[in-house]
């Protein structure tokens, strides 16, 4: 985006740069407006640029300013001219030794085009930066951060922790899922300006809740979908309970619990709107799955000889539409199968799906998403810190990040309660577009719920908010 409104829409190079540094310097004051000095570490690229120029801003202000230069400083292009601005204006440039002071560090190291593991001298700058302990803005992102995946390029440690992060042209996926957003702080964004015709292309960012249209005057229950939610084993009638009052209270017209028939009385007693059948029945079974707009698989249905079985059936049965979250997941590993419509893993599952480890999920999920989607030919939705919906299908790749949700969230039933809310949506959309919707519509439902009750959330918590959206 930046190179096409230099190249093709003549936005002066240096200009965007001043922008930056000027948003950048507006951020600083206003966060810390009591700063006395700042520090600048600087690198080479055009990252670098945008601090020589900010330390020019701010020695305007009369605000003492220490730039400390990191390995050569930029030798050519936009980011030469600002360390030629930066000397017209009085900066002060010192070679990095090692020694950092100032009220507030500024890292203006390394850029979005970074590739590989960091080296020395930056990984020196990057651990001093982090012994600190005083507060630090990152300029476009912290270095050592991955743009592009939200992980590190190098060892998890070797990133820069910042309070602040201003970031400039486009949003990146990096400051919103896995690493990004425990290493970037609050983040804050401009456009600088950019005429909206260099805009293209871009993954889609879920940050506004998906509201459902008005029901029409004569709707009746059969029209808004019936769910089916296959699992729950002995100790686990609470997950097929959980997502099936989620799908109800996301717009499914009828939902059908199929578990163990010990939990009928509890689920019955807790939500008389849900049926409930005996999974062991598979001749009924077989029946509910043919007549249900959605099957649900997975939730509290175990890993044992029977929970097997139980899987193998109703992948045999071919369901219009079937989602396949937790213990599913565990018996979809390694599974040569199709008709898969959604799939939602959280880190561990999806390391199971793949054969790899968390560590490599995490480190790229976008990637994983995306092999996930394409390995089993369902949308996929790698749940998360910046949870991440992928697809892979005839009219190419598909890719969103999820905006919102809340820590608070981290806890057990709320991906059963995310099930049902996907589900309820796929009866009547597009899978694609239904999911991104359920996993939005869900992470607003935990802020809200969260503002209500507090950061100790159960999963159920979140009924009364999706009743609402």
């Amino acid at each position: 985006m930046d190179a096409r409104a230099i190249h093709r829409h003549g936005i002066d190079g240096f200009e965007l740069m001043t922008r930056a540094a000027d948003f950048a310097k507006q951020c600083l004051l206003q966060c810390w407006p009591g700063v006395a000095s700042v520090s600048i570490l600087t690198g080479k690229g055009n990252n670098a640029g945008d601090g020589y120029v900010l330390a020019a801003l701010l020695k305007q202000l009369g605000l003492p300013v220490d730039v400390l230069q990191v390995g050569d400083p930029p030798e050519e292009g936009d980011g030469a001219t600002a360390v030629r601005y930066a000397d017209q204006h009085g900066v002060q440039v010192r070679a990095f030794d090692g020694e950092v002071g100032g009220d507030v560090i500024v890292d203006a190291l390394l850029g979005t085009g970074v590739s590989g593991s960091l080296r020395e001298p930056y990984l020196t700058a990057v651990r001093c930066i982090n012994e600190t302990a005083r507060p630090v803005l990152a300029i476009d992102l912290p270095t050592g951060l991955n743009a592009d995946t939200g992980g590190a390029v190098g060892e998890i440690e070797d990133v820069v922790r910042a309070q602040i992060t201003t970031t400039f042209i486009t949003r990146k996926i990096g400051h919103q899922t896995g690493l990004g957003l425990e290493v970037c702080g609050e983040v804050l964004f401009s456009d600088l300006r950019a005429p909206r015709a260099a805009y293209e292309g871009g993954v889609s960012w879920l940050t506004e809740p998906v509201c459902r249209e008005p029901l029409p005057v004569n709707a009746y229950k059969h029209g808004r979908g019936h769910i089916l939610v296959v699992g729950g084993d002995v100790n686990m009638g609470g997950a097929v309970l959980l997502a099936g009052e989620a799908a109800l209270r996301s717009g499914a017209g009828m939902v059908t619990l199929a578990c163990r028939p010990e939990h009928r009385p509890a689920a019955l007693a807790r939500r008389p709107e849900l049926m409930v059948q005996d999974a062991g029945d598979y001749a009924a079974l077989g029946d509910l799955v043919e007549r249900a707009s959605v099957v649900v698989l997975g939730p509290g249905l175990g890993r044992d000889k029977w929970s097997q079985g139980l899987f193998d059936f109703v992948l045999r049965q071919k369901p219009e539409r079937l989602l396949v979250d937790a213990d599913g997941l565990y018996h979809l590993a390694g599974c040569d199968v199709s008709g898969v419509s959604v799939v939602t893993p959280h880190a561990a599952e999806a390391a199971r799906l793949l054969d790899v480890d968390v560590a490599t999920i995490q480190q790229d999920r976008p990637a994983a998403a995306k092999a996930i989607a394409d390995r089993y030919g369902a949308v996929t939705v790698l749940k998360g810190a910046g949870s991440i919906v992928a697809a892979c299908d005839a009219e190419g790749e598909k890719l969103a990040v999820c905006g919102r949700g809340t820590p608070a969230m981290a806890t057990a039933g709320m991906g059963d309660v995310l099930s049902g809310v996907v589900a309820a949506g796929l009866s009547d959309g597009g899978t694609f577009a239904a999911t991104c919707a359920g996993v939005v519509n869900h992470a607003v439902a935990g802020e809200l719920a969260e503002a209500r009750v507090g950061r100790n959330l159960l999963a159920s918590d979140l009924f009364a908010e999706l009743a609402t959206l």
